[in-house]
């Protein structure tokens, strides 16, 4: 499970990783929600936060496991999803995604590729 406080780490290079790879996806997910779309989370057994767009519901159904979906809806129709996978370099947290959502992740993704080797 991933610990939901940084304080819980002591290793110090885990903790650098966990916090960019915090900093992704809270904002992956308030660019998707600001971008007009609804978003549930899949963690390979349950979905939850159910087609909503309320940020806490949302950060708090994510990173409970190794990997998340990002399941993203339009008018109660899923139309892509953003697959986050953790425990790797931190800033490629983001590991996948259906290329319609390419404009809404641009920012993300940019700010991504500035933390690049900063792990």
């Amino acid at each position: 499970m991933y610990p939901k406080s940084l304080n819980e780490i002591t290793d110090g290079a885990a903790k650098a990783r966990m916090a960019i790879e915090r900093r992704i996806v809270k904002r992956a997910v308030k660019d998707l929600i600001e971008a007009g779309f609804t978003l549930s989370v899949y963690d390979g057994e349950n979905e939850s936060a159910k087609t909503s767009t309320d940020y806490k519901l949302l950060h708090d159904a994510l990173m409970e496991t190794d990997e998340d979906f990002v399941n993203v809806w339009e008018n109660g129709k899923r139309i892509g999803w953003v697959r986050f996978t953790y425990g790797n370099d931190g800033y490629d947290v983001i590991s996948d995604y259906t290329v319609n959502l390419e404009d809404a992740l641009k920012s993300v993704n940019d700010f991504a590729d500035t933390l690049d080797g900063d792990v």
